[in-house]
Formats: structure tokens, sequence, C-alpha cells
């Protein structure tokens, strides 16, 4: 496992985003696009767990090979992750049409006898090897 991080509140999420983007740094210079990509997909599945999952989460992160599989823990096991209609007149929404993109795989489960679930996502490391660009 690359990191834990426990969040309550937005203003909470730079913070993460900069904690992960250490936990992923190797050294080769700037963030390279699939790090960016992660941050993103990660920031994206935190605010939906802040918007629709009542209470604190935790973003976990592991690296399997060449894929980094990120996950978020929320308080809202009976809630279904869904994809939203885009013409419903209501900003945001893409943040699912934005996993569709982002990542090889994404999915949800509920976390059983709790009421939690976890969304996760498999993001390309894009390196030609582990931990090498």
């Amino acid at each position: 496992m690359l990191g834990s991080w426990p969040f309550m509140r937005a203003a909470e999420l730079a913070g993460l985003r900069r904690s992960m983007a250490e936990a992923v740094d190797d050294g080769a210079g700037p963030p390279a696009r699939a790090e960016q990509l992660l941050l993103l997909v990660t920031c994206e599945l935190a605010t939906n767990a802040l918007r629709h999952g009542a209470g604190p989460g935790v973003v976990t992160l592991s690296q399997h090979g060449r894929s980094w599989l990120v996950d978020v823990r929320d308080r809202a096991g009976g809630t279904t992750p869904a994809h939203r209609p885009t013409d419903d007149g209501r900003a945001g929404g893409h943040g699912l049409r934005i996993l569709d993109r982002a990542t090889t795989e994404w999915g949800w489960y509920p976390e059983p006898g709790r009421e939690a679930k976890h969304v996760w996502a498999v993001v390309p490391t894009g390196r030609t090897k582990e931990g090498h660009r």
C-alpha cells in the first residue's frame, strides 16, 4: 500500500492531492500524465464521497504492477454510483464519465455489515516497468 488518507471536508482535498503526488513521485521530474490522471480520478471520487456519502471518507492507494488502485470509502452504503444525464441543466455530474475515460476499469461494492461503500478505480502508471517511466 502506498498510503491511506482520511478526509472530512472539501478543503482537505488539496492536501490529500499533495500527499498522493508525493507517494507516487518516482523522482523522474514533473508529474507525468498518468500521475495527473490518478490525482484527477482520486479527487473526483473523494468529491463524490463528500457530496453523496454522508460523512468522512478514506482514500487508499496501492500499486499492482503497472497500475494504481485507488479506493475511496464513504458512509453511504445504500447509494449506488450512477451516471447522471448530461443535459439535466445542473452543474457537475461528470465524475463517472471522467472515470470511464481516465481508468481501465472502476466499480464499487458495499462494505459488509456497515453502512459504507467503496468506489475503486484502476489507473495505469504509464511506466514501462514497475517504478520507472
